[in-house]
């Protein structure tokens, strides 16, 4: 082979390979390439280390002026005020002010605001002359000096029947009475044998008869003292025991009253008031109401009394009881603890 030859076939090995078309060519690593790169690398790293210690620097610097400009800030001057001295000449002036200004208005009102004209809404029982009469209000009078209290108290004390009382003016000379009365009587026995009409409340309305008694609600078991006050007052009974020694019932006259007032309250809220002819509150463990001889109602104890007239309320809504009977809710029944039992009389 000759010596060109050779030469050309050494340069081809040399020379490399041309890249596919599309291919970007690498060109291959040099210790001098490679020791370049580590050198920049290092570079920037440093580089990014100084601008953060900078950076940490700047806010560090920052910070301690914040606090030296805070500690360098002047404390404010304590500056003591005496407290003021009392003024008595002032007060004694402001005080005469004032009482003068409510005289001022006390006479303007006696002599230009006088009562002319009393209104009465709400009654039933009573007329309205009967009720400004009763309270004491004259024509002519202060529309401010009559006094309210006073007045609606008298009417309560001498109108029984008044159960709530609000009075107001209307300038310039108009007293507003407005009266709610008690709807619904019912009677009771007294210890001297006479029968006396009471309300709800336990309010004394008045003296009836026997016969008429028996047209409204009637009370058994309990008796009222001599009524001589407004509120009723219970006679406290005694019995005979074996030995015939007098002793007191077990049941105070005390809590048969307040027992026989929750019950009339509670059969007003439910709208029963007047459909009911007797209720029995001669043992508080078996209170007892009629409703005509029809039915008959056990409530048991006087405990959940609310509750026991709302339970008949609804029994009776239902409608399903036509034959005369016992309707028993007083839930002792140890089996039906919660249910309502009804047992015909017939049985």
């Amino acid at each position: 082979m000759k010596p060109e030859e050779k030469t050309e076939q050494a340069r081809r090995r040399k020379k490399p390979a041309a890249a596919p078309s599309g291919v970007k060519r690498r060109r291959p690593q040099t210790a001098k390439r490679t020791a370049i790169r580590e050198k920049t690398a290092e570079t920037r790293k440093r580089t990014a280390t100084r601008s953060r210690n900078r950076r940490t620097e700047e806010r560090r610097r920052k910070t301690t002026e914040n606090a030296s400009a805070v500690q360098r800030e002047p404390i404010p001057e304590v500056v003591y005020m005496p407290p003021k001295q009392f003024n008595r000449n002032r007060f004694v002036l402001h005080l005469i002010t004032l009482v003068a200004v409510v005289l001022a208005l006390t006479f303007v009102f006696s002599i230009f605001f006088k009562v002319k004209t009393v209104t009465v809404s709400g009654a039933v029982k009573y007329d309205a002359w009967t009720i400004r009469e009763a309270s004491g209000i004259k024509e002519g009078e202060g529309l401010l000096s009559f006094g309210n209290a006073k007045a609606a108290g008298r009417i309560r004390t001498l109108l029984p029947y008044v159960k709530e009382v609000q009075i107001g003016i209307k300038l310039p000379d108009t007293v507003k009475i407005e009266i709610v009365e008690s709807s619904v009587a019912y009677s009771i026995a007294a210890a001297d044998g006479t029968w006396w009409l009471i309300s709800a409340e336990g309010k004394v309305l008045e003296q009836t008869t026997e016969i008429l008694a028996d047209s409204v609600t009637k009370v058994e078991g309990v008796t009222l003292a001599v009524p001589v006050g407004t509120y009723a007052s219970a006679h406290e009974e005694k019995g005979q025991n074996a030995f015939g020694d007098e002793i007191a019932e077990i049941d105070s006259a005390g809590d048969k009253l307040a027992a026989m007032k929750q019950i009339l309250q509670e059969l007003e809220m439910n709208g029963v008031m007047g459909t009911v002819t007797t209720v029995d509150v001669t043992h508080l463990t078996d209170i007892r109401l009629w409703f005509g001889e029809k039915y008959r109602i056990d409530l048991g104890d006087k405990n959940q009394i609310p509750h026991k007239i709302d339970r008949m309320q609804a029994v009776f809504e239902q409608e399903e009881f036509l034959e005369a009977g016992i309707i028993d809710v007083s839930f002792t029944d140890e089996e039906r603890p919660k249910t309502v039992i009804f047992k015909p009389f017939k049985e």
